[in-house]
């Protein structure tokens, strides 16, 4: 089984690169949320979890080798903007959850 990505254009690098660090910097406000929720709430939990498949992505993507299913650069960043909608909807679901 190959465990490099498939080539890919610059343009994939450059979206991804974008939106992993506009991603990361959106995760701060859940970060700064967990505190006064608790760290064991659901919804820290679960934001948790996906930052942390999110960082395994991009470290795939930086050493350019393959994560499950994620083999390049273009499905890196349909696998990250998943991540970032999931861990924005979290985000609307913190006040709603006791």
């Amino acid at each position: 089984m190959e465990t490099t990505f498939q080539t890919s254009t610059s343009r994939d690098r450059l979206a991804f690169w974008a939106a992993f660090a506009v991603g990361m910097a959106a995760c701060t406000f859940g970060i700064a949320q967990a505190p006064v929720r608790g760290w064991t709430h659901p919804v820290s939990l679960l934001g948790c979890a996906f930052g942390a498949a999110a960082l395994s992505l991009g470290g795939a993507v930086l050493f350019k080798k393959r994560l499950g299913p994620v083999t390049g650069e273009r499905r890196a960043l349909a696998a990250l903007l998943a991540i970032i909608a999931v861990k924005a909807l979290l985000a609307l679901l913190y006040p709603l959850v006791p």
